[in-house]
């Protein structure tokens, strides 16, 4: 959930979000290809509001993403922050995301990834198949998560061609 106050009072407009995810999502039934990706991001004492994000994707088909607030450290590069490893329902979540992939459940990320992730280990990518785009317009190669990684800004760029090319 967002930290705007005025969110919880536009019940209509929650409602209107999650009728187009589902939506959306119903899509793949009649074209298995398409894939409707939820993204939440999870923060320190919000983690219960990612919980009940991912149950809503499970119930309606869509596929389920996190992303965690992070830290760059001079160690290990991009980790989750202090705060949110320290918050006793993060681990505990990821948990649950790697069970809920175990059981056939659509979560974004392998169960490496999402154990590095809960035990702030360094974590090697590898260059992307698909460039991820963030909600800014930035593409981030070969992933946000390498010290040093490269940085485009898609919107400049003009296409993904061009930004593949800086």
């Amino acid at each position: 959930g967002r930290d705007d106050p005025e969110l919880p009072k536009q019940k209509s407009h929650i409602k209107q979000l999650q009728d187009n995810i589902a939506w959306a999502a119903s899509l793949r039934k009649s074209n298995p290809k398409f894939v409707c990706t939820v993204t939440s991001v999870v923060r320190p004492g919000r983690v219960a509001e990612a919980r009940r994000v991912m149950e809503y994707c499970f119930s309606v088909g869509a596929d389920f993403s996190i992303q965690h607030l992070t830290v760059m450290t001079e160690d290990v590069g991009a980790v989750p922050s202090p705060e949110l490893v320290a918050d006793p329902e993060f681990p505990a979540f990821l948990d649950a995301m790697i069970e809920a992939k175990r059981d056939g459940k659509t979560v974004s990320g392998s169960e490496l990834y999402l154990r590095t992730i809960r035990d702030r280990k360094r974590f090697a990518c590898t260059p992307t198949v698909v460039p991820h785009v963030d909600f800014r317009g930035q593409v981030a190669y070969p992933c946000r998560e390498l010290k040093g990684y490269v940085k485009v800004d898609l919107l400049a760029a003009g296409s993904l061609k061009a930004a593949m090319k800086e």
